[in-house]
């Protein structure tokens, strides 16, 4: 569902309500201890400098880098996901999450506007008044100039770095078909929809 890397630039991933990681010669896979993936179909993850792995699923969490660990160090071991935010602290289903290493603010779908979580916990909400047209926003990710790309049920929006307002990149109206299509950014810069 997802791919990242972690801070030695292995990747990590979720699949079939487990959380994957390369150890080098295969993917190593643990059980997560959650009841999240009953009721949830997307899982984008972000990891943290520290390796920790961030979900979003409805609401946001976290697997610590400590239970990663232990979880590890046992065969058939579990994973326990901490909440760091509920969609009811944000106004809406968090469904994408991507932390920029540039500031590490991290930014979230949060129903159908974008929210930023600044270093200190604080919530800023973006919509209709910041350029944003009204959507559910499935995708959120950014490129090394530090533009911030968000896509919705009907559109790609971009928060190019240092404005303080979204521009509407296009105007799709099938991509409400592909709710599971990732944004990407490739090396030289361009979006990939």
């Amino acid at each position: 569902n997802n791919l990242e890397l972690d801070p030695t630039g292995r990747p990590v991933t979720l699949h079939r309500g487990k959380i994957c990681r390369d150890n080098g010669v295969a993917f190593e896979c643990r059980d997560l201890d959650t009841e999240v993936w009953r009721n949830s179909t997307l899982r984008p993850i972000a990891v943290e400098p520290d390796g920790s792995v961030l979900i979003a699923s409805l609401n946001l969490y976290r697997v610590s880098v400590q239970d990663w660990r232990a979880a590890w160090g046992k065969a058939g071991g579990k994973i326990a996901l901490k909440s760091v935010l509920t969609r009811k602290q944000v106004g809406g289903e968090i469904l994408a999450v991507v932390r920029r290493p540039e500031d590490g603010v991290y930014w979230m779908s949060c129903g159908m506007e974008l929210c930023r979580m600044g270093t200190n916990g604080e919530i800023r909400h973006f919509g209709k008044a910041d350029g944003l047209p009204e959507s559910r926003w499935y995708d959120v990710t950014s490129d090394r100039k530090g533009n911030l790309y968000a896509r919705g049920l009907k559109a790609v929006a971009v928060l190019r770095a240092g404005a303080s307002r979204f521009e509407v990149l296009s105007d799709i109206k099938d991509l409400h078909t592909l709710r599971r299509g990732r944004l990407t950014v490739d090396r030289d810069g361009m979006l990939l929809v």
